[in-house]
């Protein structure tokens, strides 16, 4: 009769290296989705604050408009500005004149256990009719 003492703590300690690792996995992906979902709300939103002004709140042109609404937003979702790439831009002619919007900024992990996975920024491009509202 062989003793078996031990074989149980072997066991679990292989396969504890792999749940943590699946664990950790996960959490850095569900970090990077969520980035990633409230970078694209804070420019869409930037975005669509720009191109919807009143024709009485002239004071800055809808893509300059756009960058600071974007930035605004970010801060409101706790995002540092100031590591974010934003250009706006035009496209086409009036009455069919588009706003196009496109920012970036890097990613950081939440773990970083397995960073050769994660994308290395998160980025985001809206586009949008430029409307006048009275």
């Amino acid at each position: 009769m062989r003793l078996r003492r031990g074989t149980t703590s072997v066991e679990f300690g292989m396969i504890i290296v792999v749940f943590f690792g699946m664990l950790f996995a996960i959490m850095d992906w569900g970090w990077y989705f969520f980035q990633r979902s409230q970078f694209m709300d804070a420019v869409l939103d930037g975005t669509r604050r720009a191109v919807t002004r009143s024709q009485s709140d002239a004071s800055l042109d809808p893509a300059n408009a756009a960058v600071q609404y974007t930035e605004e937003n970010l801060t409101d979702y706790g995002m540092d500005p100031a590591l974010t790439t934003i250009s706006a831009t035009y496209e086409g002619t009036t009455p069919s004149e588009v706003l196009i919007v496109d920012a970036s900024m890097p990613f950081e992990p939440l773990i970083g256990l397995f960073t050769w996975q994660l994308p290395d920024s998160v980025s985001a491009e809206m586009s949008m009719y430029l409307e006048m509202q009275d």
